[in-house]
């Protein structure tokens, strides 16, 4: 994670960002912490911490042609998400009750789509 994107890997597949204009609205970088805070208002905000279980929206997905560049350390593949739609990022955001605590248990286990540094 970086102060321009948050990174998600699907444990397979790692080169997948979320720049911070695809994140909700009024999401701001904490520098102290190195995570993203959501503050949906006055009393509500959400992290985005590493490891943490989010859902994304794919907006693009880059090829590169082997033959047309010399950087080996660009990726073959990447892929640019968004989190800034209803339902999107981690499922206990959009969960109540009871099904809110168990998404909140599988958020911070290894899920198939994982915010990393």
């Amino acid at each position: 994670m970086t102060s321009e994107s948050v990174k998600v890997s699907l444990g397979f597949f790692d080169d997948i960002s979320v720049p911070k204009s695809l994140l909700p609205g009024n999401t701001v970088f904490d520098e102290v912490e190195q995570v993203f805070v959501w503050n949906v208002d006055e009393d509500i905000q959400f992290r985005i911490e590493t490891g943490l279980k989010v859902w994304i929206r794919v907006k693009e997905i880059k090829f590169k042609s082997a033959a047309t560049s010399d950087d080996s350390t660009e990726p073959v593949m990447s892929i640019r998400a968004s989190m800034d739609e209803s339902g999107l990022g981690a499922p206990s955001w959009w969960l109540e009750g009871e099904d809110q605590a168990e998404a909140e248990e599988d958020d911070v286990e290894d899920g198939e789509e994982e915010s990393d540094e």
